[in-house]
């Protein structure tokens, strides 16, 4: 799973010469009853320099998680939070695992 994240729609805490962000990213595979199959949590702490701020502001940043599960159809749910004011965004997605 990779979730490519826009920057410029984050609100950054500035600290020194640092810009700060946090991101929580919870990623689940449901079965076709909705059921949790497999998920996983994953966080990224962003410290940023203003040159690193400025160039990714333009190019945004992925993240990548890994989830196991055996074949079949699954809707995947991605939930994304910014720590800063606690803003939610979210997707759903069928996939399917092949044998």
């Amino acid at each position: 799973m990779s979730v490519h994240v826009d920057l410029k729609q984050l609100s950054f805490v500035k600290r020194g010469e640092h810009r700060l962000q946090g991101l929580v990213f919870v990623t689940a595979l449901l079965d076709e009853k909705g059921n949790v199959v497999t998920a996983k949590e994953g966080r990224m702490d962003l410290e940023l320099t203003e040159a690193t701020f400025a160039r990714l502001t333009h190019t945004g940043v992925n993240a990548r998680l890994s989830l196991e599960a055996p074949p079949g159809t699954y809707r995947l749910r991605e939930v994304v939070q910014e720590v800063v004011h606690g803003k939610i965004s979210a997707s759903n997605q069928n996939v399917e695992i092949p044998k």
